[in-house]
């Protein structure tokens, strides 16, 4: 297997982050192992600034068994010109107008052939080793996710953040996301099996802000064997032009009707404090909106 780092296309003007200067090294990888095939799906649109760090970070994981599909939704900037770069690497890739995040998502797993199935944001990207420190691990399970990575503006300047509250996998303690970030699963770190992804379905492509909250809400609830880990797999952008960025009240009260969804597959005591803890969020943000409001 060969090492792909001398061998991408590179169209980036400023190369900084590990997905330039480094990868993960084939030898890394076990000959006698059976790795098997992994499909990363990347839902993208006008990400065309940030997507070639994306596919870099996925592509020099060096990763024996590889499928990468790429589903934009007809972007206007340079994010085609980007694909076509990197056509040899990619199994799949189509730009097209879509029905957003959810259903780009849908429609590459549609497509995915994998064993193993995960999604990227084309802004986001995993960090060096990630393949290989998961899944030289990974044996029977059907859920894999971990709590830690880095976010910030740029790779090279983020900070690690720890996601304290999600091991182990809970629908009670997912249902509480609304109320507390540390209650909700990194998109990034999570790939799920083949056979979890057929019970549990696809993603629901009304949801716009939680619909990764609600697909690992429905597989908790089938209590799947779980793999968790606590290396740093990822690398998360936060910036004022993304979307959790954007959050506010949209996002707030989509992953509410969310819980409040769920909230019938809990203790009927749980059902009664969940409710008090969505009356009291809602009303603490209203008090927070209102003077927020009156400093204008």
């Amino acid at each position: 297997m060969e090492n792909l780092l001398h061998q991408l296309p590179s169209l980036a003007a400023q190369k900084k982050g590990w997905f330039w200067h480094s990868a993960t090294l084939p030898s890394q990888y076990a000959q006698n192992r059976d790795w098997k095939k992994l499909s990363i799906v990347i839902p993208s649109y006008n990400q065309g600034q940030y997507i070639e760090e994306t596919l870099r970070s996925i592509l020099l994981q060096n990763y024996p068994n590889l499928e990468l599909i790429i589903i934009d939704g007809g972007s206007k900037d340079n994010t085609v010109e980007i694909l076509q770069a990197y056509n040899a690497h990619i199994d799949y890739w189509v730009s097209e107008p879509d029905k957003g995040q959810s259903d780009a998502i849908n429609k590459g797993l549609a497509r995915a052939t994998g064993d193993w199935l995960a999604f990227m944001n084309s802004d986001d990207g995993y960090l060096k080793d990630t393949f290989c420190q998961i899944f030289s691990k990974v044996d029977h399970q059907d859920f894999i996710f971990g709590s830690q990575g880095y976010v910030g503006k740029n790779v090279e300047d983020a900070t690690l953040r720890v996601s304290k509250n999600i091991h182990p996998l809970s629908a009670s303690k997912l249902l509480r996301f609304f109320k507390d970030v540390n209650n909700i699963i990194p998109s990034q770190s999570v790939f799920f099996s083949r056979a979890l992804f057929e019970k549990v379905g696809y993603f629901d492509a009304t949801l716009h802000y939680g619909m990764d909250l609600d697909w690992y809400i429905r597989a908790a609830l089938l209590q799947p064997n779980t793999f968790f880990t606590d290396y740093p797999t990822y690398f998360y952008r936060l910036d004022e032009h993304a979307k959790t960025a954007k959050y506010q009240w949209k996002g707030f009260y989509e992953v509410v009707e969310i819980a409040r969804k769920y909230a019938l597959h809990l203790p009927s005591d749980d059902q009664k404090r969940l409710e008090l803890e969505i009356a009291y969020d809602i009303q603490l943000r209203q008090v927070f909106s209102d003077k927020k409001k009156s400093y204008f």
